[in-house]
């Protein structure tokens, strides 16, 4: 099947609006479905059992101090940091000496363009470090300033200001958007980045099967003319957009398990699934640019993506202390949304980074606890 850019984008951007109405779906649906059972007589959901919670480390627990919780979240935060500026390396590598064409991948224009494009960082550290989106946005504002400073006071040629301001909003603009549907937002991120492989796979069927219709069309094919005189033109477009979904759910289904199953073992984190799904937008439009030129062969421009994985299996990890550092158990008072999400926010998550934590499930904190396994 012949697939251009403009459908493959077309393919990506549908899938991205589904994976959002799809999490606000299924947030909405996991809230209403917990209120029923934590509002339910005790006798109803006495049957449950309650989660296993593993046996203490022999021992007391280790001592933890404040210096040692602020340096695991700045070791945290220079691999985000480091992994970002390999991935920003290598596609203004692949840009200027793949795409954009021979003799301009010099080192002023290298590290020029890699600093450019090393703002996905932003949004990664501000999910790490749960900032609000008016932070992120405002951090990013003053990134595109820094930029626009770089790229003036390092062209040679004649740019005006018009054109790389430009030049910013496409190469920044669209992905940002997208990075914010996706990831930005309270349901959004929790489940979002989660939802859109499966998508991508269920639209792709879909175009796969219209455009089988339209083989059919330019075939002339009698079995086509009896399905439009007995069900109509519209239902049959219909059909062949839907029935490839039958084919396609149950290898989708399975890769959303082995990822859930991932996610159980620890092998996956809900930090690096966002910072994969913001890199993983920012250069699927770049490759999808690229291939305007380079036709199939603008697909190197995802390559950089190894680094993530790769970084993470290599990267030297810290010894935990032992006997473990003591668990924090948060007990609260619901009905008081925001200020728990407030508190999870600024106490449990970064807990989480020396120890773990044990609380109740609740309808306040739906999108901060609903992982994959949920889902």
């Amino acid at each position: 099947m012949d697939y251009s850019t403009g459908k493959l984008a077309f393919i990506f951007l549908v899938a991205t609006a589904l994976s959002v109405a799809g999490a606000w779906l299924l947030a909405w649906r996991f809230r209403a479905a917990m209120r029923r059972l934590m509002s339910a007589p005790a006798a109803t959901t006495a049957a449950a059992a309650p989660p296993a919670v593993p046996a203490p480390a022999a021992g007391a627990p280790a001592p933890l101090r404040a210096q040692d919780n602020r340096r695991a979240g700045r070791r945290l935060a220079l691999l985000l940091l480091g992994i970002s500026a390999l991935i920003a390396l290598s596609s203004a590598a692949l840009q200027l000496g793949v795409d954009y064409g021979e003799g301009l991948l010099t080192p002023g224009r290298w590290l020029t363009l890699a600093a450019v494009q090393l703002w996905p960082v932003i949004p990664a550290l501000g999910l790490l470090w749960r900032w609000s989106r008016w932070r992120v946005f405002g951090t990013l504002l003053g990134w595109c300033v820094a930029a626009f400073v770089l790229m003036w006071w390092r062209s040679t040629e004649a740019s005006t200001p018009v054109d790389l301001l430009r030049y910013l909003a496409v190469e920044i603009g669209p992905a940002l958007l997208l990075v914010a549907l996706l990831c930005l937002g309270n349901a959004t991120r929790a489940v979002a980045p989660w939802l859109l492989p499966p998508m991508l796979g269920l639209v792709w069927a879909s175009v796969a099967g219209i455009d089988l219709l339209d083989l059919l069309v330019q075939q002339r094919s009698p079995l086509l003319g009896g399905l439009s005189a007995a069900l109509g033109a519209v239902p049959v477009m219909l059909l062949f957009a839907a029935l490839p979904w039958l084919i396609a759910w149950w290898p989708l289904k399975a890769l959303a398990r082995a990822l859930a199953a991932a996610y159980g073992r620890r092998l996956l984190s809900e930090l690096m699934v966002l910072f994969s799904a913001v890199w993983g937008i920012v250069l699927l439009i770049e490759a999808l640019g690229a291939a305007g030129n380079l036709g199939p062969a603008g697909a190197v421009m995802l390559l950089p993506l190894a680094w993530i994985p790769l970084v993470m299996v290599l990267a030297p990890r810290p010894r935990p202390p032992q006997p473990r550092p003591p668990t924090l158990l948060v007990l609260r008072v619901f009905q008081r949304d925001r200020a728990m999400q407030a508190l999870f926010d600024e106490v449990v998550e970064r807990w989480r980074l020396s120890g773990n934590t044990l609380l109740i499930a609740g309808t306040d904190l739906v999108e901060r606890t609903l992982d994959a396994g949920d889902l």
